[in-house]
């Protein structure tokens, strides 16, 4: 009798979840080519010269700032970036889970979260790999867990979702694309209220980009010139955009399926706050066309297959639905 409580407890769902995407995390840990631009400019601040890329030369070679200083304390302990990287995305995976946990309030709907996670490549390819890919998973579900929570009072509400706004900005400048639709709404629906949120969002993007002009002389990160910036025809990087995705649809099916679905289920929800994460995620997905996707396959649709995985459980009602549709895609998959 104990054991068949147990087996059928949340508790048992939670470890059995853990477990299983713990298992696979470690088992696919690496750390990338481009983690090691950074880690130099690690290295260079660590030897007393600064975030730089040269003692000599002021550029800043990195384009996640929040995710380079965290590195940057573990370094002061312990001066082995590789492993560093790798223990801080864990702990950045860690809190996905617990807030994914927060969100979704049932253990079933949250261990069926799991399990389509693990079965993405562009996720979980990159929950390590020494880029930022983890904190951004991490602090966008920091974001989703205040903004859909409806216990909180508004006004911390708004100071929360807007702390973790900030953080995420500062970890990724592109990411305004995600919670741009949520600012505005918010902006629209509690207009003398939203200047909690509007500065906890806005003021580490300022302040740092403040310290960026004065340090560097450029507001944004020399990647970002190089990504926006005319040297490549326009009609070449949208065509590079679209192969971006076409290969990950013949390559990675279950994520394009899924990235598909999220997207469709969101816009179409009851729920206003539902709607404008999808409006978000659909606004980075064309961001991703138009600057010619990446030379990492799928490495830009990890964050909007978290979202749309989370958007897609937000239909409580239909979770065997959802199960049907998510294994007929892994089918499908299996295929290509």
């Amino acid at each position: 009798m104990f054991f068949r409580q147990f087996w059928q407890s949340p508790r048992f769902l939670f470890i059995l979840g853990f477990a299983l995407y713990g298992f696979v995390f470690f088992k696919n840990a690496w750390v990338s080519d481009d983690a090691y631009i950074l880690f130099r400019s690690l290295d260079q601040l660590l030897s007393g010269h600064g975030p730089r890329w040269n003692p000599h030369e002021r550029v800043q070679v990195f384009t996640c700032p929040l995710w380079y200083w965290l590195l940057a304390g573990m370094g002061w302990l312990h001066r082995n970036h590789y492993l560093n990287s790798i223990i801080l995305s864990a702990i950045c995976n860690a809190l996905l889970l617990w807030n994914l946990q927060r969100i979704l309030q049932d253990a079933r709907l949250w261990l069926l979260a799991v399990v389509m996670l693990v079965f993405s490549q562009a996720y979980f390819d990159f929950t390590t790999s020494g880029l930022e890919n983890s904190l951004v998973y991490c602090l966008l579900t920091f974001v989703l867990r205040f903004y859909l929570d409806e216990q909180l009072a508004e006004k911390q509400k708004r100071l929360y979702t807007g702390i973790a706004i900030g953080l995420l900005l500062m970890t990724r400048h592109d990411a305004v694309l995600f919670v741009l639709p949520l600012l505005i709404h918010n902006v629209i629906r509690h207009r003398q209220h939203s200047a909690t949120l509007l500065l906890a969002a806005g003021l580490p993007l300022l302040a740092w980009t403040l310290f960026s002009l004065l340090y560097y002389g450029f507001p944004f990160p020399n990647t970002a010139y190089a990504k926006l910036g005319d040297v490549m025809p326009r009609e070449l990087l949208l065509q590079r955009g679209l192969t971006y995705f076409t290969t990950s649809f013949l390559r990675d099916f279950i994520s394009l399926a899924i990235l598909a679905g999220g997207v469709i289920a969101g816009l179409c929800h009851k729920k206003s706050q539902v709607r404008v994460i999808a409006l978000g995620i659909l606004l980075h997905l064309f961001y991703v066309v138009w600057i010619g996707g990446d030379f990492m396959r799928g490495r830009f649709f990890g964050w909007d297959y978290l979202l749309c995985v989370i958007v897609l459980l937000q239909w409580r009602t239909h979770p065997k639905k959802i199960t049907l549709g998510f294994v007929i895609a892994a089918g499908v998959s299996w295929f290509f």
